[in-house]
This record gives C-alpha cells, sequence and structure tokens, in this order.
C-alpha cells in the first residue's frame, strides 16, 4: 500500500498509473480534508504529520475515474482514507446491443439502470421541470417514455398534468400502462420516426414537450422529428425540455462524457451538435434557452413573459363572444 503526503495529483496519477499496468488492483492512502476550513484541495499545508496536500472525497472519485478504475473505500483514519482502485470492466453490454424494439425493454440489461436515484440527474430533471413551468401546464408529450420513470418526478411537481407517452418497446409501454393504470395518462406504443402518422387530436395540443435520451439515437430522424413535433403538436406557449446523455455505464455507474463508435475515450463532437441544434432552433423560434447538466445535458425552452401575454392577448382576441367572461 502507498501513502501519499505532499505529492502533486500528477504524481499520484503517474505513480497508480504505471501500476495499474501491472496488477488488477492497487491500494493507497490519500490525506482527505475532515472540515470545510481546513484548506484547498491540493494546497501544501504545514500538519502535524508533516508537509501534506490535502484531498477531498470528490477528489479520490475524480482520480478514479481519470484512471478508469472503480474506487473502494476501505478505512478512514483521520486524516487518511485508505482506498482500493480497481479497474473497470468493459462497457455495458446494452451500449453494443443491436437496435431492436426491446433494447430497452423490460428484460433488457438496461432497466437495470436506476436515473432517479442518480443526485446529478434527479436535480437536473427537477430544475428542467422547474424551469419549464411544469405546475402551469396542462398537457405532457414525452418521447421515449419507456416505463415512465421521468413522468414520477414530473407528478410530484404537478399531479394535474395529463401525459401522452410515446415509445416503441412493446414491453415498455405495457409496463408503464399497468404502472399508471387508472390515471389519466395514456401510452401509445410507436416508432417515432412515424410520429407525423399521429392522430389529428393530438395536434396543438401539448403545453409541455419532453424527450430524454431518445432524439441522440442513431436510428432516429432526430431533426425531423423535433422540428415536426414542434411544428404540429405544441401549443403556441408550449415549454420544451430535451435530455441527451453525456456519459456511458460502466461497472453500473455513469462515467462522465460521451463516445462516437469509433473512439475509446470520450469525444462530445456529436453530443455539442445535438445541443447546438436544438437550442439554435429554439432560439429562431422566440425561445428563451437554457443548457446545463452533467451526465445528461438539459436544453430548456420557454417563451418569454412578454411573448407569452402577446399570444394571451391574441387568443383571447379570438375567442368567440359568447366564451368571455
Amino acid at each position: 500500500m502507498k501513502r501519499f503526503t505532499d505529492q502533486t495529483m500528477g504524481e499520484i496519477i503517474n505513480w497508480c498509473g504505471a501500476r495499474l499496468q501491472e496488477r488488477s488492483g492497487i491500494e493507497i492512502e490519500l490525506p482527505v480534508i475532515k472540515d470545510a476550513d481546513d484548506g484547498y484541495p491540493g494546497q501544501l499545508i504545514d500538519t502535524a504529520f508533516g508537509k501534506i496536500r490535502y484531498r477531498t472525497m470528490q477528489n479520490v472519485v475524480d482520480l478514479a475515474e481519470a484512471l478508469g478504475c472503480v474506487v473502494t473505500p476501505r478505512r478512514f483514519d483521520a486524516p487518511w482514507l485508505q482506498v482500493t482502485l480497481t479497474p473497470c470492466r468493459p462497457e455495458s453490454d446494452w451500449h453494443r446491443a443491436a437496435r431492436d424494439v426491446e433494447k430497452y425493454g423490460v428484460d433488457s440489461p438496461y432497466q437495470r439502470i436506476q436515473k432517479l436515484e442518480d443526485p446529478s440527474f434527479l436535480s437536473d430533471l427537477r430544475r428542467s421541470l422547474i424551469e419549464a413551468n411544469v405546475a402551469g401546464q396542462e398537457h405532457l408529450l414525452n418521447l421515449g417514455v419507456n416505463t415512465g420513470d421521468e413522468l414520477m418526478s414530473v407528478l410530484e411537481l404537478n399531479p394535474d398534468v395529463g401525459c401522452v407517452g410515446i415509445d416503441h418497446s412493446p414491453s415498455a409501454i405495457a409496463a408503464a400502462r399497468q404502472r399508471f393504470a387508472g390515471t389519466m395518462h395514456t401510452f401509445i406504443e410507436m416508432d417515432i420516426n412515424g410520429i407525423d402518422k399521429i392522430d389529428a387530436s393530438h395536434h396543438k395540443r401539448y403545453d409541455l414537450f419532453m424527450s430524454l435520451g431518445t432524439l441522440h439515437s442513431p436510428g432516429v430522424d432526430s431533426k425531423r422529428v423535433f422540428m415536426w413535433c414542434m411544428r404540429h403538436l405544441l401549443s403556441p406557449s408550449a415549454s420544451v425540455i430535451i435530455g441527451f446523455p453525456n456519459c456511458r455505464w460502466v461497472n453500473g455507474v455513469p462515467v462522465f462524457g460521451a463516445r462516437t463508435k469509433n473512439r475509446r475515450a470520450q469525444d462530445m463532437s456529436l453530443v455539442v451538435k445535438d445541443v447546438y441544434f436544438i437550442k439554435k432552433y429554439l432560439q429562431q423560434h422566440r425561445f428563451n434557452t437554457t443548457i446545463f447538466g452533467k451526465y445528461y445535458l438539459f436544453v430548456v425552452g420557454t417563451k418569454s413573459p412578454t411573448l407569452l401575454r402577446l399570444l394571451q392577448k391574441a387568443q383571447s382576441s379570438h375567442s368567440p363572444a359568447g366564451d368571455c367572461r
């Protein structure tokens, strides 16, 4: 076991990287900050143990990720934290699975992922819903609803919203129907590439449009689908939430950074391109846009208060006289 004291992070990474090439795991000790006022991470400080550079728990987690490892805490004897670093297994199998209607079905490895148990994803999802004013919306369209996990967060903030969820997986849609049986929500089994075939009763209806982790799929004509939904399915005052995965799943946990098929390391070129397209389209159609997130990048589009007032005024001026109160 190696104890690090005043070594820089560069020296730590070099030492660990060299040892990990020789063995399947290593044990190290790092001085970890216990109290918030102990100093900044990496700052060289005189202590009873001599000169040391304090680290944080986040530093330790980031170190493991940089080395392609899983970190397992073993013992903490202040200030020393003993951990084991073990190289990660390859990416989860569902990343490499052939695209078919059940790639994300109820019996697929993908269903083991519990995104709502990840604090980063959950907090970003809640922020997106608040910024999209979900509390004031009545009709939600969710492309790629799967079994309806994200709908649970929607209902926490607005239990009265009605959702139409669309997914191409028969088993996922069946699970969503069973999960929300007896509610106002509707779940449609459909390849979203054929969204333009949806019944006309859905046109110009939705005041919240959400699609998380679906429009990036190589099997989806994402730009055409997105623009068609914007033109035909949304009300003039609708808000929009589009999410793009910015991670891969390794050892059951998300690893930051999207990756293209021809690269082993992260390459965010495609996800940045997709995010930019959505942002540019929304801005061209007079939406205020916000982009944020970590493992998922959220693009939230809302109409400005001034524009909303103009839309409401226009709608009221076209209402039949008998509808006036």
